[in-house]
């Protein structure tokens, strides 16, 4: 259930020449490319590969990671989700700190 609350000013998938996300369940140890967190065997991600400006990625996202993009968001800018979350409601989900414009 997407809230609306924030906007990404671009949605990388849309602006990208291929983007395929695939659910994957973890082999071996991989790391968000969000949070940075361990993806653990056994564990369900989402595997990014796309093409943008002739460059070619795969990257590997945790599940809560692509649920904060897809629900808060409703787009997925690569690398970018503490960012986003930091502009938009003004704090940073790894470490917790708050930003003052928004006491």
């Amino acid at each position: 259930m997407q809230t609306n609350a924030c906007k990404c000013s671009i949605d990388l998938a849309e602006q990208c020449d291929v983007w395929i996300e695939t659910d994957r369940k973890a082999r071996k140890q991989h790391r968000c490319c969000e949070c940075r967190e361990p993806i653990e065997p056994g564990e369900k991600y989402i595997q990014i590969n796309s093409v943008y400006d002739g460059s070619a990625s795969t990257d590997r996202m945790c599940s809560t990671c692509r649920a904060i993009w897809r629900d808060l968001f409703g787009c997925v800018i690569i690398g970018e989700l503490r960012n986003e979350i930091w502009q938009c409601l003004g704090i940073d989900y790894v470490t917790g700190e708050m930003d003052p414009r928004f006491d």
